[in-house]
């Protein structure tokens, strides 16, 4: 059963719970290792991710600040 849990884990952890001497119980957990945002391809749609995304929006509402300009 730990050998099952084992086989193709490629990123995660096995955890076995005993109680009296006996194997209860087997967790299997999985992580998945995603590309970092730079070395991923195009989505479908042919986007790329911005690497200079926008910093001029406000925190919590949609308006935008033109510079030097403060917004009460």
């Amino acid at each position: 059963m730990v050998l099952r849990a084992l086989r193709g884990l490629r990123f995660g952890s096995v955890e076995i719970v005993v109680h009296d001497g006996r194997v209860v119980q087997v967790e299997r957990r999985e992580r998945v290792r995603l590309q970092p945002a730079d070395d991923r391809p195009p989505d479908r749609r042919g986007r790329t991710c911005d690497p200079n995304p926008r910093t001029d929006r406000i925190p919590g509402g949609s308006e935008t600040a033109q510079a030097g300009e403060t917004i009460e």
